[in-house]
């Protein structure tokens, strides 16, 4: 089986993620897949965690693919003329996604031995020979190009899909572990989604970010206009199956506002009132062990079971509240419920944050 991890860096984002979506569908693999759109996330990663596998747009130049190290280096090109260096292997990028994994993958990095004289494994040996073969004969190095109009628009098709826009970084593990980022208030009404969406939004803007709405009543498309067609109870789905790529799956079904990528909250809160405690806390454990984000933000409403809990695994809890006589009084029996219920640790965490509203017309202006 294969091991190892594959790294895609393609400036065509629709294509790269149709890619890496067909590669985990028909693959059966221990290889941790991960998609990026830009060279300086690339190369973050690489910092953290070695790259077995590098798979990257021939858009970029030498200079910059040079930058990124890799045991093995493919470049997507678009005709086999072009040039690459010694150390890269050409894929052309008009074919199936099943032909350009045969021609890229290989048998897993064996471990290295501080013996000089180890002899090449056969399978390795064979590949090695192959590999010479080709730079020796620019014939056999050929990329089939599509020759007819009917196969033009087989590859064309081939490479479709959503509308949507691609995540920056859609990851199978993770560089170091991320924070749960939590937001509630006793106060209702002031506008606690759309400040946790704004601070979502302002970390993702310095490092890969996800927004999960926790509320019995979220708002719908009103707040989340990028309609996925699957919610945080297919996560949840997922989650529970405890098999295939979670990453990836959040990948495929994340919407995004800005950088800030985001499940849809599940639509009936019976469905969220079922989940227990633990399940949430497993379901976010997963997602910081196996996933890219270093940023995952609760938005959380008084509904969801283990409240508490939650709030106590999180790194930082920002409460936001208004200069109001009632609110006041409110965030006060708050604060003391969680002293005498022996939950202070939540207190120490918190970061108490003051919204401005004004009512014109009968309408909330922030």
């Amino acid at each position: 089986m294969y091991e190892g991890n594959l790294v895609i860096c393609d400036q065509e984002q629709q294509y790269a993620r149709n890619l890496l979506q067909m590669f985990a569908r028909n693959r059966t693999s221990d290889v941790q897949m991960y998609l990026f759109h830009t060279l300086e996330e690339v190369e973050k990663f690489a910092e953290q965690k070695k790259v077995h596998t590098l798979l990257i747009d021939k858009e970029y130049s030498l200079a910059q693919r040079e930058k990124i190290p890799a045991i093995e280096r493919f470049v997507l090109v678009k005709n086999r003329q072009e040039p690459l260096a010694e150390n890269e292997t050409g894929v052309f990028r008009y074919q199936s996604a099943e032909d350009i994994w045969s021609q890229m993958y290989h048998d897993p990095v064996p471990k290295q031995n501080k013996k000089k004289s180890t002899p090449e494994k056969p399978k390795e040996a064979e590949r090695s020979k192959r590999t010479q073969k080709t730079k020796a004969d620019p014939k056999k190095q050929k990329l089939r190009e599509p020759k007819t109009l009917a196969e033009r628009r087989h590859i064309t098709q081939e490479a479709k899909v959503d509308k949507r826009r691609p995540k920056a970084a859609a990851g199978y593990g993770t560089r170091e572990k991320g924070e749960l980022i939590g937001i509630y208030s006793p106060i209702h009404r002031i506008g606690k989604t759309r400040f946790a969406l704004e601070l979502g939004k302002e970390f993702a803007r310095k490092e890969p970010a996800l927004y999960l709405n926790l509320e019995e009543y979220a708002g719908g498309s009103y707040y989340f206009p990028d309609q996925t067609g699957q919610n945080l109870a297919d996560l949840l789905y997922y989650s529970r199956q405890e098999k295939g790529n979670l990453g990836l799956r959040i990948s495929t079904m994340a919407g995004q506002d800005g950088s800030l990528d985001y499940i849809l909250p599940m639509p009936y809160v019976q469905d969220m009132q079922e989940v227990s405690g633990e399940e949430w806390l497993r379901l976010f454990e997963q997602i910081l062990e196996h996933c890219i984000y270093q940023k995952v933000i609760l938005d959380l409403g008084d509904s969801v079971d283990g409240l508490f809990q939650i709030l106590e695994a999180c790194h930082t809890v920002y409460t936001p509240y208004i200069e109001d006589e009632t609110a006041r009084a409110k965030l006060t029996q708050y604060s003391e419920n969680l002293r005498k219920t022996g939950r202070e640790r939540i207190l120490e965490k918190t970061i108490q944050k003051k919204l401005s509203i004004a009512v014109k017309g009968g309408k909330v202006q922030w």
